[in-house]
């Protein structure tokens, strides 16, 4: 892909304007939150050697301590991460060329969970990185979710002086990388592409496919992690082509046990890639900046996922048939990804 090659020369290109001043100033946020995690295990070790003299008081306050060391741990991780986050995409985006890059912006969930693509939008789901861009006159978003649900609460009584307590019980739905990108013309029936999982993780089950036919077609590592299904057979096998189909199957092994699921629902291709750790994660407190270069190359090459699927749904997939002139226009701005609502 020459055009992927040229963002990795562009960002090159840009490492002394951007990048290197990005890495000394990383360097020093990074070596003040060290001190001061540095000062916080110091903290922790002492107050656990004097709760050692006397059980009791190691039973009582050393789990309330070894919990508050954790989290600050992790409060400081994230702060400098989201640091490194805040030098990095900038550079990053202007490399690529048309995209942009905010956190916490709107993401049509509620599109994939009509789509049969994820089990529910969750009510208490977490978007993290956005991407919103164009390629070769295809618009797409792309973004880091953590989509869950509180399903329920119970009341527990407690002996002590604060009373009862509700606890509430969260079940996760997906998590990480989500794609929705406009076809290049309009698919009218329903194609559903389900991850195949292994029968053992029942804790990962979906609900059953709703109103759609399996389809089969001859493409053995496409039937061997992925089954397709679609309310119009014959159609479906006129998007899914083989080398659509080739990269479906690399994307769904590269997603490990829980695959990959995605759909076209009629101006958009969406799809739920898993991916384990943060996808857009980037910077330690314990490693030196010198590989910063290296990292934003990394994140370059994630973003550009989206390219890639749009190369391959202009080349070959979704093709309007030729006596459907009205549904191979493109779709119109008001049905662009970034104006879907996230519910």
């Amino acid at each position: 892909m020459a055009e992927l090659d040229d963002a990795h020369a562009r960002l090159d290109a840009s490492y002394q304007t951007a990048l290197a001043p990005a890495a000394s100033e990383l360097e020093a946020i990074r070596q003040k939150w060290r001190r001061w995690w540095a000062l916080s295990a110091v903290v922790a070790l002492v107050l656990f050697a004097l709760m050692l003299a006397e059980p009791v008081s190691l039973l009582h306050y050393g789990i309330p301590v070894g919990v508050a060391a954790l989290v600050a741990y992790l409060i400081m991780v994230g702060k400098y991460r989201n640091a490194v986050r805040q030098q990095l995409m900038p550079p990053i985006c202007a490399a690529i060329g048309n995209i942009t890059h905010e956190v916490g912006g709107a993401f049509p969930t509620g599109r994939f969970a009509r789509s049969q693509v994820i089990p529910s939008a969750g009510n208490d789901s977490v978007i993290d990185d956005v991407f919103d861009g164009t390629w070769r006159g295809v618009g797409f978003r792309m973004a880091d979710a953590n989509l869950k649900s509180e399903v329920g609460s119970t009341r527990s009584s407690s002996s002590s002086s604060f009373g009862s307590r509700r606890s509430t019980t969260t079940k996760r739905h997906f998590r990480r990388l989500m794609f929705a990108i406009e076809t290049p013309s309009h698919v009218e029936p329903a194609i559903l592409m389900r991850g195949r999982r292994p029968w053992w993780m029942v804790w990962a089950s979906r609900p059953a496919v709703r109103q759609l036919k399996r389809v089969e077609i001859e493409h053995p590592a496409f039937n061997e992690h992925l089954e397709l299904w679609s309310s119009n057979p014959v159609r479906a096998v006129d998007v899914v082509t083989p080398d659509f189909a080739d990269t479906m199957a690399h994307l769904a092994g590269t997603a490990g046990r829980r695959k990959l699921d995605a759909a076209f629902s009629q101006d958009l291709f969406l799809l739920a890639l898993p991916r384990r750790g943060d996808a857009f994660k980037s910077g330690s407190l314990f490693r030196s900046n010198t590989n910063l270069r290296q990292d934003a190359h990394a994140l370059l090459d994630e973003v550009m996922t989206a390219h890639r699927l749009i190369d391959l749904l202009l080349d070959g997939a979704c093709e309007a048939p030729a006596q459907d002139s009205a549904s191979s226009s493109r779709p119109s701005d008001s049905s662009r990804p970034s104006d879907s609502s996230t519910s």
